[in-house]
């Protein structure tokens, strides 16, 4: 979802959710953010509380290339602010680098995903 989405866009996307039939939504500019205000009309009885995380969604690519004629090999590492991950092998799995990046204190949760081509 957008930071500065509209209320209608905030409701269409929380009434796509199964478990959410009806919200009315409203947006207030607090001119440091917004603040959105959910009612929801169409559930009834206990439903959980709405969490809002402060999270910095960006998306990151890395490309390591080469390995024609030489293999490649090696260690590498990853910087996020003033952290550094420790060596990575060269041919690290998704599910290694996202270990190694959450064990960062600035990163609470990294997804990941690998592609390998074959070019030849």
């Amino acid at each position: 979802i957008p930071f500065a989405a509209p209320a209608v866009y905030i409701k269409s996307k929380l009434e796509e959710l199964e478990t959410i039939t009806e919200v009315d939504v409203k947006r207030v500019n607090k001119h440091t953010g917004y603040q959105w205000m959910i009612s929801f009309v169409g559930n009834l009885g206990n439903l959980p509380l709405i969490v809002a995380h402060n999270n910095i969604f960006e998306v990151q690519e890395i490309k390591i290339t080469g390995g024609q004629p030489t293999p490649l090999g090696g260690t590498f590492s990853l910087g996020y602010l003033s952290e550094e991950t420790g060596s990575l092998p060269f041919d690290s799995s998704a599910e290694m680098i996202k270990a190694s990046l959450e064990s960062l204190q600035s990163i609470e949760r990294v997804d990941v995903s690998r592609e390998e081509f074959n070019h030849g």
